[in-house]
């Protein structure tokens, strides 16, 4: 006996599947809605250029970023999608605990990004971030929600894998559905795409007061106004209060003059495996975003040998506030091979010059 379906059932099947379908937007066209209410960021401080991005909330001018790309900042300037920049901008909230700022630029009828609901957000959703990583303006790339996290302080975030870099901080973190459920932050090296975000319903709250403050305003309010982030003591050489490394998680102060890294090789005997353990202890000092060169000793142990290298590495300080320092360190990458590792023992690095690359180190002020 042959089973007869009902052509309206069929029809009923074909238009709800093709209807589904069509609510569901790809990532070329989130992408695409998104893209005209990115910003990209300039602050300049005393101490140099901070590059960041944020994000348009409302037509009359609002925009999100993090807190600690304009912090003190003796001038900002912002450059809208359509190439538009401004310079009158103020300080319309601003949450320190959490990183957050929202900023006020004289406008109306501009481009804006939907805010989604951050509590309804599920580890594996799909999310992608738009920024200025390296001032590569307006950037996408793509992720999922790898966890949801407390801090310390409270906060939660939201950790993905969506690849982030220095210029990407307070940029949004973008769902399926087109809306922002976070602020993408900080990252922690160390690991592979461990990166954060600051779930947007923090944001929220913050929209609902205005104070518009200018930009000395906010440095008195943060307490930097013409106060070094050094101590004064002339016998002293490190920075004030204690500061924790999101790469170990480790609690110390830093010094000014800079504590050396120290990477340790070991060599195992039985399966000829070699172990690097890497630790950031501490600050360089220097010229602060500018290229400069350090110290950098390494020591490597094969079979009771110990290899001892001193050679000078690029260092970079990206990020210097009153609650958050950013180093990025070009290093030599570690070679696999039995015969490159000699050579490169043997000539303390030098053999992998030409694969140097950034490794970046954030600490933030525990107390």
């Amino acid at each position: 006996m042959r089973l007869r379906i009902p052509a309206i059932v069929l029809i009923w099947v074909f238009v709800v599947a093709n209807s589904i379908a069509a609510e569901s937007p790809t990532t070329e066209s989130i992408i695409a809605d998104a893209m005209p209410a990115i910003v990209s960021i300039r602050a300049d401080t005393p101490d140099g250029v901070v590059s960041g991005t944020g994000f348009l909330v409302d037509p009359s001018g609002i925009v999100v970023t993090n807190l600690h790309v304009i912090e003190g900042a003796t001038r900002v300037a912002i450059k809208l999608h359509s190439g538009e920049q401004h310079t009158q901008i103020r300080i319309a909230s601003f949450d320190q605990d959490r990183d957050l700022a929202i900023l006020r630029l004289p406008g109306f009828g501009l481009p804006v990004i939907p805010l989604g609901n951050s509590d309804s957000v599920n580890v594996g959703a799909n999310v992608l971030a738009i920024g200025n990583p390296l001032g590569l303006e307006e950037s996408a790339t793509t992720g999922i929600v790898s966890s949801i996290r407390t801090e310390n302080n409270g906060t939660r975030v939201i950790q993905t894998d969506t690849a982030v870099s220095p210029g990407n901080s307070g940029g949004p973190l973008i769902d399926r559905n087109g809306e922002v459920i976070g602020v993408v932050t900080y990252k922690i090296r160390g690991g592979e795409n461990l990166n954060f975000a600051i779930p947007i319903n923090y944001v929220r709250a913050l929209l609902s007061f205005e104070q518009l403050i200018s930009l000395d305003d906010l440095a008195r309010e943060l307490g930097k106004a013409d106060i070094s982030l050094f101590t004064e003591k002339e016998d002293s050489d490190s920075l004030t209060g204690s500061w924790r490394s999101l790469t170990s998680n480790t609690v110390r102060q830093l010094r000014q003059d800079g504590d050396y890294l120290f990477g340790t090789y070991e060599v195992d005997k039985a399966n000829g495996a070699y172990d690097m353990q890497l630790q950031s202890d501490g600050l360089y000092k220097g010229v602060v975003r500018s290229n400069w060169q350090s110290w950098y000793p390494s020591i490597w142990e094969t079979d009771g040998v110990t290899v001892y290298c001193q050679d000078e590495y690029e260092i970079e300080l990206t990020v210097v506030t009153s609650g958050r320092v950013e180093v990025r360190i070009k290093t030599f990458p570690y070679p696999e091979s039995k015969s490159a590792r000699k050579k490169y023992m043997k000539t303390c690095g030098k053999s992998e010059e030409k694969n140097m690359a950034w490794e970046e180190f954030v600490w933030v002020r525990a107390n």
